[in-house]
């Protein structure tokens, strides 16, 4: 990509020699990677990551959302817009990838136009390829997060509570490892339900797929206190709670 905006500013300066050089290097690292990978479709060339937190209560972003809605319903869409930009808790991954199946060949079209002395028919090409850009987002919900986070915790907790590994874990998120194990889980166990009921608010993944997740989160309350055995029900949440995960778009 550097290779090739270095092209754009030397046909920008009429400078077809180094234009050629640009792409000519663009092209040989295309091509190595092409060579390497040849099953590779997307060559990934930047990713970001940026989070966004709306500080709230369940009931406070219940609120939040019934006000968009209204909006929404009346047709303010301008006065929503604003609200609905910072409605969310989650971390948004962004990555820039080259298609690889497309854009080689795009430079070398580039190149056979200056060759040409098509110098204004090469700079709308180049342009072209450089927006072909693939761009893919990835969202990450923190509470579902924070939630799958918490009944690994918990797991932990109840398989290893006596070990130096289990009390790290549990100190590194405010745990108190005064209190007996099933205590400390049912306090974990609580604070995931309750970023569960936060990501059902702000409208993460399909709502129908929280009731099964809350039934068993209630279910594995009953089986802290009564010391039975909760492997298997940990290992169902997790799963359910990636499945709430959205998915990725382009």
């Amino acid at each position: 990509i550097e290779e090739s905006r270095k092209a754009v500013t030397a046909l920008d300066d009429d400078d077809a020699e180094a234009a050629l050089e640009a792409l000519a290097a663009a092209t040989g690292k295309l091509d190595i990677i092409v060579a390497r990978e040849p099953e590779l479709a997307l060559a990934p060339v930047s990713v970001t990551a940026i989070r966004e937190d709306l500080i709230a209560t369940v009931d406070g972003v219940k609120r939040l959302r019934k006000n968009i809605e209204d909006l929404i319903d009346d047709g303010e869409i301008q006065k929503a817009k604003p609200l609905i930009e910072t409605f969310g808790s989650e971390i948004v991954i962004t990555e820039t990838s080259i298609p690889l199946a497309t854009y080689p060949d795009a430079i070398k079209d580039v190149a056979a136009l200056i060759d040409d002395g098509e110098i204004e028919a090469a700079k709308v090409a180049l342009d072209t390829a450089l927006s072909t850009m693939v761009i893919t987002e990835t969202v990450v919900p923190l509470p579902l997060l924070r939630a799958h986070a918490m009944l690994e915790l918990a797991e932990d907790v109840l398989d290893e509570e006596t070990t130096t590994e289990a009390e790290a874990k549990a100190e590194s998120v405010g745990g108190d490892n005064q209190e007996d194990p099933m205590t400390q889980a049912e306090r974990l166990r609580e604070n995931a339900a309750y970023q569960i009921e936060l990501a059902k608010a702000f409208g993460y993944g399909d709502k129908s797929l929280y009731r099964q997740l809350e039934r068993d989160l209630d279910k594995l309350k009953d089986r802290i206190a009564d010391e039975k055995d909760t492997g298997d029900l940990f290992a169902s949440l997790r799963r359910q709670i990636t499945g709430l995960m959205p998915g990725d778009d382009e």
